[in-house]
């Protein structure tokens, strides 16, 4: 999904695009009747956004509303930071009224360094405002949409922590992260997909012990192939995290809270260390799991291979399918590879027993158990209700980049009005399916149940994103979506992070690696004396 703006080419387009681009001055037609939008064009693309826009003018209400609307051609790249430089660059200088962007960053809620609110309020206007089309059953987007994405969406004034939460920016894209994998493969080898992260061990050993085999069956002996440049392994480590720890005690550490008070404690969670250890029996290097050639890859040409059989998981998204989907076609028609390529759902950490009250639990008990949930039921013999719950939340745990995937409006921007009808439009039924059809099959974090609302569109869809949209409404429980770092003031105003350093997919898969999760928390502990945890805690504007 990352695209590489390599020194040269950004040497360009700092004229092309910050020159020439950047000092356009607003066009005479720009006003409160005509529209301009900005998409990044990444993983997602922007086929979706341009369609919305077509399907937006088409609207009754909007034709009632903005009788002499104009909206203007989208316009995109990949440039990161071109959203930051547009809005900056101030009423005189730029006109585009509505950035979708995915490298904005939290700064750009609240007051700016002018004094000035440097994107508009979108608290009354669109979160508190009634969905189109449902406003007879008093749906309001801030109700439509998943309540994680409220969560990393909202606005804490670091300064006033009794202010009221505002809106500033609302996310568009609310798909999954974590592995992919190769089905037909696995089939083909009589292997299972696992519901543990010992039986994920299980399945790279046996495939580990095929290298070289000459049964005519996957071969090669690794299991992951992934490459230098986007370090999808890093979304796993959340998920695990929170699965050990539970989605509350995720939420605790992030908020600094221990024990029900804020205490330097959270570095003592032992979820965080756990996932680590579930990196470093996956990728380290004597294994063989992961392709040895990985760390020369671009993220293409691993994504690629991945399509052509080289490799049976592959750590990525739901934007797989449309970011690849030219690619895949070539693959296809050129040498007559055409694997079924699904979403796993994320193994649940085999350490949870420790946190569960039968902490003599086997590994074979517990994914009997995961495998009851993914059937709906509720309770399993001589598994404790507690215990069933516990589990039951850790599936039901995923991660998504679409949190940082968000739409902002310059607080003066001249179509600022439509711009949030606009984003209010995006909460309807109507604008969710044409998202999922524009994309192959992602979602916008907004609930909508395609499998039942539109069938005939759900059949249409690859086998990758099926098994996400089943996953996500499965009906035996709520998928949750865990918080990005980014909606909590420790992270924003007091730099915490899990472990003081991180980098560890680099560290667990680098070959002669001596670096242990007992190492990572030893620094942190080091790094976080009370005088640091203090000025952070202050800084986030926290109190005990």
């Amino acid at each position: 999904m990352k695209k590489l703006v390599y020194l040269l080419l950004a040497a360009v387009m700092s004229f092309s695009v910050f020159g020439a681009v950047g000092c356009k001055p607003k066009t005479p037609d720009d006003s409160e009747n005509v529209l301009e939008v900005f998409c990044t064009d990444k993983g997602y693309g922007t086929k979706w956004c341009s369609d919305l826009m077509d399907l937006f003018q088409q609207q009754d209400w909007v034709k009632d509303k903005y009788p002499n609307l104009t909206v203007l051609p989208l316009r995109a790249n990949d440039v990161e930071n071109f959203t930051a430089s547009r809005i900056d660059a101030g009423e005189k200088n730029n006109s585009i009224d509505l950035f979708f962007d995915t490298s904005l960053g939290w700064d750009y809620m609240g007051v700016g360094p002018s004094g000035k609110e440097r994107c508009a309020d979108l608290t009354e206007t669109v979160y508190n405002s009634l969905v189109p089309g449902e406003e007879d059953r008093g749906v309001k987007v801030v109700d439509k949409i998943l309540s994680s994405y409220n969560m990393v969406n909202a606005y804490y004034d670091p300064n006033d922590p009794t202010a009221d939460t505002k809106y500033y920016f609302m996310s568009w894209a609310g798909g999954m992260e974590g592995l992919l994998y190769n089905k037909d493969l696995l089939d083909e080898m009589g292997l299972k997909t696992p519901n543990t992260t010992d039986e994920l061990d299980a399945v790279c050993a046996a495939i580990a012990a095929r290298r070289d085999s000459a049964d005519g069956k996957y071969n090669l002996g690794y299991s992951f192939i992934q490459s230098k440049d986007a370090d999808y392994w890093a979304y796993l480590f959340n998920i695990w995290w929170a699965q050990y720890q539970g989605a509350q005690g995720f939420t605790d550490f992030w908020n600094g809270v221990d024990e029900n008070r804020i205490s330097k404690n959270i570095f003592t969670q032992k979820g965080r260390i756990r996932a680590l250890e579930v990196y470093e029996k996956l990728l380290k290097y004597d294994k063989g799991y992961l392709n040895p050639s990985s760390g020369t890859y671009d993220f293409k040409t691993a994504q690629t291979m991945f399509l052509k059989g080289n490799g049976v998981f592959h750590a990525n998204g739901d934007w797989f399918d449309n970011e690849m989907s030219s690619i895949r076609a070539d693959v296809k028609s050129q040498q007559g590879l055409d694997y079924d390529i699904r979403m796993l759902r994320t193994p649940v950490m085999s350490s949870i027993v420790e946190m569960l009250e039968n902490k003599k639990m086997t590994d074979e008990t517990l994914s009997a158990v995961i495998t009851a949930v993914d059937e709906g039921k509720t309770s399993f013999d001589g598994v404790s209700a507690a215990d069933f719950a516990k589990i039951r939340e850790a599936r039901s745990i995923v991660y998504s980049v679409g949190s940082a995937h968000v739409s902002a409006i310059p607080a003066y921007a001249a179509g600022k009005d439509v711009a949030m009808d606009f984003l209010r439009f995006m909460a309807t039924d109507v604008a969710n399916e044409s998202y999922i059809r524009s994309t192959g099959g992602a979602s916008l974090p907004v609930k909508y149940n395609v499998i039942e609302k539109n069938p005939e569109l759900y059949a249409s869809l690859s086998t990758l994103q099926k098994s996400r949209l089943e996953y996500f409404n499965n009906g035996a429980f709520e998928i949750y979506t865990l918080p990005q770092e980014r909606a909590f003031p420790l992270y924003r105003y007091g730099d915490v992070k899990p472990f003081s350093s991180a980098a560890y997919y680099a560290t667990f898969s680098a070959e002669g690696n001596k670096k242990t999760p007992a190492d990572y928390q030893r620094e942190t502990e080091l790094t976080w004396t009370d005088a640091k945890w203090t000025k952070a805690v202050n800084d986030a504007g926290l109190t005990n």
